[in-house]
């Protein structure tokens, strides 16, 4: 074990990692959740910075040759995986021999993956890394204000947090005159590879700052500051973290004397501060992010991260200093001293709830530096207060049909700061509602009729079932269809996906039809019900290979198709639609005799009415006199979080089965004013007429598009116009969407709304918080029409 590596050794993740709920969606090409930011349990931010590490001149000889003993500081190794490009074998040996050492004095439960490419990175670079993305706001952060880096972000939460990316992105120098050995004893002007890549990780581990410095202002920047930032100390002993940015005060300081202030660095360098190097000319990708040069020269413990190596020189020990930062970056950083009370809060909001109001903001753009610790709403009329240390901030104890505002202000140790106001309003009372199944958790839920019964089917996220729930008299009667708990089922598997139900046939011989997810094989699967027995098939996703988009013959394919799916039965046959995650396009499959014939249906052209959008995230589908309607979101343009910036909404039609019958029609188009169209989709009939609905964003939320708007629309109507309606004061809609006649239900602030679509009249269905249901349905119980939709760990039926 080197010197100090139990630092890092004491960090063990039954210690320091505590579990992990997030309520993101990631799916396919783009990830995206169709919910407001406020939704979510972490908040997230690309990284974009590369650290460099830079090629000495000297040759000092090969002072340092300290190579891990036995590789084995901790019992259990991380697990890391690499990704090389254009990396030569000889290379790919040498990378691997310090992704060892890592492994064994990084613990984290999660993986950690690295994107490392061999390229031209220009005269003296030698390598340059940084986080694949940066997290804040995540259970498990020792300082829920602070931007930790992909893996130690990851190693914090217990889990990965992002798993569609890479936690390090790496480059090395192509052109560099490299040592590709392992054993420490490069020849003259050779610089060894093992210890660049020892170096460059440990940058993407967290040792690296957030700042830039602008060298024709003299202005510094720090706006969201790592926990590495938030150690380093000034010379009169100041956080830099706290100093104002930007600003040119903060500039300067960026070019002076700079140190570490954590226990576990400062007792590695025997009780003294460590120097950070910040020469006094700002050098971008390195100041700030390393240790002084000049304090840990070549031949010395701790010079593994300062931001040059010599050649000759070999590293293979990370050094108590640095093993002691990283240390560090997992507790919580020492306050700072408070000199001001905090701003107001920012985006002050009061939703409508039952006998109370669910108040939202956004911290004051000084929280971090004034050190808010809670937050103190304040009722008006009746004078009560509520306070709580984050935002939302559920205000109960009010009565229905009178109007209240609220006032919000942050905390600190010194006081409270200025008030911010809401706008009124009124609270009302929800639906009411009964329990279907208290035994489930519902995320996907479908109706029909079946056998002149209503039928509900239903995935149990608790269990991976799916579930049948069949209304007989008064009660409901439970099956487990498929899944882990089925006695005859299909698979095994988690079966927590997207579902669809149709109907064929009819008297005696109709049959009850559900598509659902194999969420473990990414397939497609399909059980088939006669009112007695139960068969069970695989449609698609178990193909030899994934068909390349423009092969015209369809066939089974290797694709992910688990993301969304839709059918319908029509006097052609049955049919059902979903989305090829793998290539981003629209598949098809008709039952023909007792096999399937496969097609694509969208998103491989710009001909004929198509898109080569990426499509069907959100799919819909219903019948109406033979025809078959299908209506789906396209993503057309993304930003480098791989958020939808551009989007619309699209109808695809046919009164047969032929793949050449397809009409196309694009419902809801991109615009400046609406940029983002089809968060969730739904459908309905009703009078012999076809409505589609959906969510949009509108340019009102600033930054990453977020749905604020409930939109609606005849689709057979020769030019379908979008009725739109915004979310008011019932908080931003997403999902749960359901459609009926009149009435649209969604998700409001982790709760579930409705809106009367010709009276326009919004409505609050349950202010139970979380909602993370992802699809509810219509149906009539009792006699009243109302909703099925899983809330609070049941299957519940709500109506108003």
């Amino acid at each position: 074990m080197p010197p100090n590596a139990d630092i890092l050794a004491r960090m063990s993740p039954q210690r320091l990692l505590r579990p992990f709920v997030a309520l993101t969606l990631v799916v396919g090409l783009v990830s995206w959740t169709g919910s407001p930011a406020q939704a979510l349990s972490f908040r997230s931010r690309p990284a974009s910075q590369w650290l460099n590490y830079y090629a000495g001149k000297s040759d000092p000889g090969a002072n340092l040759t300290s190579n891990v003993g036995g590789k084995n500081a901790t019992s259990n190794p991380t697990n890391f995986i690499v990704n090389y490009t254009n990396f030569p074998d000889a290379a790919k040996t040498v990378f691997d021999a310090a992704v060892s050492i890592w492994a064994s004095l990084y613990p984290s439960t999660a993986p950690i993956t690295i994107n490392a490419t061999w390229a031209n990175l220009g005269p003296g670079i030698l390598g340059s890394a940084r986080p694949g993305s940066f997290f804040s706001d995540f259970n498990g952060a020792p300082d829920r204000s602070l931007w930790y880096p992909s893996a130690l972000a990851n190693a914090l939460a217990g889990k990965d947090l992002d798993p569609a990316n890479p936690e390090i992105v790496a480059r090395f120098s192509s052109n560099s005159p490299w040592y590709l050995g392992t054993d420490g004893l490069p020849p003259p002007g050779r610089y060894d590879l093992e210890t660049a890549v020892l170096h460059e990780l440990c940058h993407g581990l967290g040792f690296l700052s957030s700042d830039s410095y602008d060298a024709s202002t003299g202005i510094g920047l720090i706006d969201e500051p790592t926990p590495f930032d938030a150690f380093l100390r000034t010379s009169d002993d100041r956080r830099l973290s706290d100093i104002a940015s930007p600003s040119r005060e903060l500039g300067t300081l960026l070019t002076s004397p700079l140190s570490w202030a954590g226990a576990f660095g400062v007792g590695a360098s025997n009780g003294t501060r460590p120097k950070i190097y910040a020469p006094s000319t700002y050098s971008d990708g390195s100041s700030v992010s390393h240790l002084d040069e000049a304090t840990y020269p070549s031949g010395t413990p701790n010079t593994l991260m300062t931001p040059q190596l010599e050649p000759g020189e070999v590293i293979h020990d990370p050094g108590p200093i640095t093993l002691g930062i990283l240390a560090d970056l997992r507790t919580k950083p020492p306050a700072g001293p408070v000199t001001s009370l905090p701003s107001a809060p920012i985006n002050p909001v009061a939703l409508v709830g039952d006998a109370s109001a669910l108040i939202t903001f956004d911290p004051p753009v000084d929280a971090r530096v004034t050190q808010v610790t809670s937050y103190l709403v304040r009722v008006t009329p009746g004078g009560f207060e509520s306070q709580s240390v984050a935002s939302p901030i559920k205000v109960r104890g009010l009565k229905s049909g009178i109007s209240y505002t609220f006032t919000i202000k942050a905390l600190n140790s010194l006081g409270a700061g200025p008030p911010a106001y809401t706008d009124p309003i009124i609270p009302q009372a929800n639906w009411k509602s009964t329990t279907v199944d208290p035994h489930a958790d519902p995320n996907f839920v479908s109706t029909t009729t079946f056998h002149k019964s209503l039928t509900v089917i239903y995935s149990d996220s608790a269990t991976g079932d799916l579930k049948r729930a069949t209304r007989v008299g008064t009660r409901w009667r439970i099956e487990t269809i498929d899944g882990p708990g089925a006695v005859t089922g299909g698979t095994s598997h988690n079966l927590n996906g997207a579902l669809s139900t149709c109907i064929s046939g009819t008297g005696t011989k109709e049959l009850l039809h559900v598509f659902y997810t194999d969420t473990d094989d990414k397939d497609l699967r399909h059980a088939t019900y006669d009112g007695k027995h139960w068969k069970f098939e695989i449609v698609d996703g178990n193909g030899p290979v994934v068909q390349a988009v423009n092969d015209p013959i369809r066939v089974r394919t290797a694709s992910d198709v688990s993301v969304s799916n839709a059918c319908v039965a029509t006097r052609s046959g049955l049919q059902v639609f979903y989305r090829d995650d793998s290539q981003g396009i629209l598949l098809g499959a008709t039952l023909v005799g007792s096999a399937w014939k496969y097609e694509l249906v969208d998103g491989d052209r710009i001909s004929d009415e198509r898109t080569t959008g990426d499509v069907a995230f959100h799919l819909a589908a219903v019948s109406l006199g033979g025809t078959a309607h299908v209506l789906y979101d396209s993503v057309l343009k993304i930003d480098r979080d791989r958020k939808p910036m551009q989007g619309e909404v699209r109808d695809a039609s046919r009164n047969s089965s032929n793949p050449s019958a397809w009409r196309y029609r694009t419902i809801d188009a991109t615009s400046t004013k609406y940029p983002v169209s089809g968060y969730g989709i739904s459908l309905t009939v009703s009078g012999g007429k076809v409505f589609g609905g959906w969510l949009s964003a509108s340019n009102a939320s600033l930054g990453t598009p977020v749905p604020d708007t409930i939109d609606w629309a005849n689709l057979n109507a020769s030019i379908p116009f979008p009725l739109r309606i915004p979310g008011g004061n019932y908080g931003a809609p997403t999902t749960p969407l359901a459609l009926s006649a009149r009435t649209m239900l969604y998700g409001c602030q982790g709760r579930l709304c409705a809106i009367d679509l010709v009276g326009r009249h919004q409505s609050l269905v349950s202010d139970k918080q979380p909602v993370s249901a992802k699809s509810a349905a219509f149906a009539t119980v009792g006699g009243k029409t109302g909703l099925l939709v899983g809330s609070n760990l049941t299957l519940r039926f709500f109506k108003p």
